[in-house]
Parts: structure tokens; sequence; C-alpha cells
């Protein structure tokens, strides 16, 4: 008998890191950390913005990290987060950078708890496909995204 209401943050070709609240703050208008984001699924008026230096945005892409905390309906029962195919196949960068984004989406999803929910949401984790052999193809990189 609830609504379900749907939000999603994607850019493709970016891993979770480059989605984190902490580099994506609101109202961040500093160009050498940010830079707004201007898509036919996310127009300027959103005042949404995403990691300097990111280049090729898929024009599908509904790319607006700040999402996650600008929910007026109440805090979300769901959080699903997919990374990058490649990167947690390699140690170093589950280290660096997949296993921080997750502490701090679980942070952010017990602060969230506060606000009007019974529980926090919860973190669901799913990886798409691997690429064969495990590697990118060559000149299918997105500048920035790391």
């Amino acid at each position: 008998g609830h609504q379900v209401i749907q939000e999603e943050d994607t850019l493709g070709g970016c891993t979770l890191h480059a989605h984190r609240p902490s580099q994506n703050p609101e109202a961040c208008t500093d160009e050498r950390f940010c830079q707004p984001i201007e898509l036919p699924r996310v127009n300027r008026s959103l005042e949404c913005t995403g990691p300097a230096g990111i280049t090729s945005m898929n024009k599908n892409s509904s790319f607006c990290p700040q999402r996650l905390l600008r929910s007026d309906y109440g805090t979300w029962d769901v959080i699903v987060l997919q990374d990058h195919s490649s990167l947690p196949t390699i140690e170093a960068a589950r280290r660096t950078m997949y296993y921080p984004a997750l502490r701090e989406y679980a942070a952010v999803a017990k602060r969230l708890n506060g606000r009007s929910r019974k529980r926090k949401p919860l973190i669901a984790l799913y990886m798409s496909w691997s690429y064969y052999n495990g590697g990118l193809q060559l000149g299918r990189g997105k500048t920035g995204c790391w």
C-alpha cells in the first residue's frame, strides 16, 4: 500500500568513488572540484554537480549525486549501489576506492535513519557483467572518473 518512489544517479563508466556524497557536496561552485551537470534527463535547474574533469557524459545518463540527500519525502528504504565492473577485481582499488566508498555510503545511510524511518536504509550491492579477460577495451575509459 505504499507509493514507490525511485530516483537514480547514473553516469556509466565511473566508480562509486566518483559518486560519493563527500566528492559531490551540495551547492558546489568551485570549478577546480566540481562541474555543473546539464544533460537531457538532468537539466541545469536541478543544480546537480559532479567531480571536475569527467568527460564524455552519456546523454542518457541521469547523473546527480546530490539526489541521495535531497529526499523531500523521507529517507530511502533501499540504496542500490553498482560499481564499475573491473574495480573490485583489483585488490589495491578495493582498498583505496571501493571499501572507502562503501563505508561512506553506510555512514550516510546511518545519518539518514534519523530523519523519518524506523530503521536505516538497506544498502544493496551489485555488479554488472565482467569485462572480457578482466580488462577494459582501449579507448573506452572516461577521463576523470576514477
